[in-house]
């Protein structure tokens, strides 16, 4: 009789949410709340290492949620550079990662996770379960994120912690070419509801 293999345990979950949202969508910043860090390219780096650490960690796994494509910026050169550089870290993220690496489009297919999750072999520890979500923007879609993914997987949301330090904290957008400060509540009640 041949012998099944045993389910891989994870105890940890990494979600990076929008990375380089900021200059795929033209969105202004109003500042990075990065602990002193107002950089982009830091901040890109501080998603790599922290993609490195759960490639070293065999019970972790990474969620990422990609910047939506926005064809409304004026220079398409800009955004065309933050894709590519978005389109490599994903690709950095699931060399490092291989069956441990998820990529969903929009919060909504967090519902498949859970499938997904377990057709590679893997099983969920709650009661050891913790990690970070972080990404673009904090206030808004970080925390949509973190609710969203808390509420599939039945845990409470203090094992997913938002990290400021690897995260956008807010910003300004256009809006019928008028500049407003972008409203994270209604963003997490779309989000998370589906709206």
């Amino acid at each position: 009789m041949p012998e099944t293999a045993k389910p891989i345990v994870i105890t940890r979950i990494e979600v990076l949410v929008h990375p380089f949202y900021t200059g795929i969508s033209g969105m202004v910043l109003r500042r990075y709340k990065m602990q002193g860090q107002a950089n982009a390219k830091k901040l890109a780096h501080y998603w790599g290492e922290q993609i490195q650490s759960a490639a070293k960690d065999p019970s972790a796994v990474l969620i990422v949620v990609p910047s939506p494509k926005a064809n409304w910026i004026p220079t398409k050169q800009q955004r065309r550079y933050y894709e590519e550089r978005q389109k490599k870290l994903l690709l950095f993220a699931k060399k490092a990662l291989g069956q441990r690496f998820f990529c969903f489009r929009n919060f909504l297919q967090f519902q498949n996770f859970n499938e997904q999750f377990n057709a590679r072999g893997f099983t969920l520890d709650k009661s050891t379960l913790h990690g970070k979500v972080f990404g673009e923007y904090l206030p808004m879609c970080v925390s949509a994120a973190q609710i969203k993914l808390c509420e599939i997987l039945g845990i409470n949301s203090n094992n997913l912690q938002r990290e400021m330090r690897l995260s956008v904290g807010d910003a300004f957008e256009y809006v019928g070419g008028k500049r407003r400060r972008a409203n994270p509540r209604k963003a997490i009640r779309r989000q998370v509801r589906g709206k």
